[in-house]
């Protein structure tokens, strides 16, 4: 073969594996009609107007739980069908068992294996973080339960009452040793000195802290993966949401938990303010704006590692009362919350954290009920798959 047409033949195999490895998942699934695919018919009779218009496919979509134990057969690609279960109405909570096969979530574990995984953080206590004294009832006095709402607030550390005075008595702070700290007990302790005991602290007891797992952040378009893009699919089909909102910002979360492992109650979305979203900035001043979650278990766990929403079905809905009370500390209080949910291989839940605002048809008021987290493991190793659909104030900026 001459120099000429070997050349020629190199440029044509190059063009081709482009051509292939650049297909939108749509080309490589054979979905024509991805944006507006509703094989099941079901934008009219499962989600409520304004926020499903058919067709459009640039509408957020609120599927209508019905009631505890509704359950719906959805197609999520031809000829592949998952079920949805109601399994709480406030806030509302769905469950698809198989969402994933076992061999995909053993794909996703490696994936995540092979990237690397880091210890898990949350956005409060960075180190960074101003300091405030948390006084609710303004007597100037701060009690053992004002100081463990600081140290949750401030340091993401969940402590007991005798941990605290264990603390006081290391600092040598509660001189009259009654657990309450007035101004004079305050000043001999300066924010500094508490800060960098604390921080000692936290390090030689990890699991004190808010979280404690490993993660990692797999990214679609760079694994080019076609579970991953079979992942990604199956949850536009499934919740009906446009297709934006699926392939932009669409990393997701892989975590593992050991035994001990949990993760204290926490919302996954902030309140709707002026602040831009962090997902379109790299600014820390930004809130999270996350419509709704997509959780997945990617393996089944001994025991404990139960998905916990300690605030589910309350009459009433108090944050001081909450944050103040016990039921945030999932790693000590995990088996009071009123709903549990138990981890099962390749199951899904999936719950809104938002509510769609009536006038726009777009995103609206955060649920309050949808605090949850993750239960200790007693035994065995916990897995899962968090995929978070993003959601600006408005439309113009999903």
């Amino acid at each position: 073969m001459s120099s000429f047409k070997f050349a020629l033949f190199q440029f044509c195999l190059v063009m081709l594996c482009f051509h292939e490895t650049s297909k939108t998942r749509k080309e490589r699934y054979g979905m024509d009609k991805y944006r507006d695919f509703d094989p099941n018919g079901t934008r009219d009779r499962y989600c409520k107007p304004p926020a499903c218009v058919p067709g459009t496919g640039r509408n957020l979509v609120r599927l209508d739980g019905v009631e505890v134990g509704y359950s719906r057969t959805l197609e999520s690609a031809p000829g592949t069908t998952h079920t949805l279960i109601t399994i709480n109405m406030k806030p509302l909570i769905f469950e698809i068992p198989h969402f994933m096969s076992d061999e995909e979530c053993d794909h996703l574990i490696r994936l995540a294996e092979d990237k690397g995984l880091q210890n898990s953080t949350t956005r409060s206590g960075r180190p960074n973080r101003k300091m405030a004294l948390f006084d609710f009832n303004g007597d100037k006095k701060i009690d053992l339960n004002e100081m463990r709402v600081t140290m949750e607030d401030m340091f993401d550390m969940y402590l007991e009452e005798d941990e605290i005075l264990e603390i006081y008595d290391q600092l040598d702070w509660d001189g009259n040793g009654d657990g309450i700290l007035d101004r004079s007990e305050l000043g001999t302790v300066t924010k500094e000195e508490l800060k960098h005991f604390v921080m000692q602290w936290i390090a030689a007891k990890p699991h004190l802290r808010s979280r404690y797992s490993e993660q990692t952040w797999l990214y679609p378009n760079q694994v080019q993966d076609d579970i991953v893009d079979q992942f990604m699919l199956r949850i536009h089909s499934v919740l009906q949401l446009p297709e934006p909102l699926i392939d932009k910002h669409n990393e997701f979360q892989v975590v593992k938990y050991h035994v001990g492992g949990h993760y204290n109650a926490h919302v996954d979305s902030a309140p709707l303010s002026d602040l831009r979203c962090c997902h379109l900035t790299s600014s820390t001043q930004c809130r999270i704006c996350r419509y709704a979650t997509v959780m997945v278990y990617l393996t089944d766990v001994e025991e404990g590692g139960e998905t916990a929403f300690p605030v589910a079905n309350n009459a009433s809905y108090n944050v001081q009362t909450l944050r103040t009370g016990r039921k945030l500390n999932l790693n000590r209080h995990c088996h009071e919350s009123n709903l549990m949910v138990k981890p099962e291989k390749g199951k899904a839940l999936v719950w809104y954290n938002h509510f769609i605002d009536e006038k726009t048809g777009w995103i609206g008021k955060v649920d309050n009920y949808t605090w949850h987290g993750g239960c200790p493991v007693v035994k065995g190793t916990k897995w899962i798959a968090n995929r978070w659909i993003n959601v600006s104030q408005t439309e113009m900026l999903i």
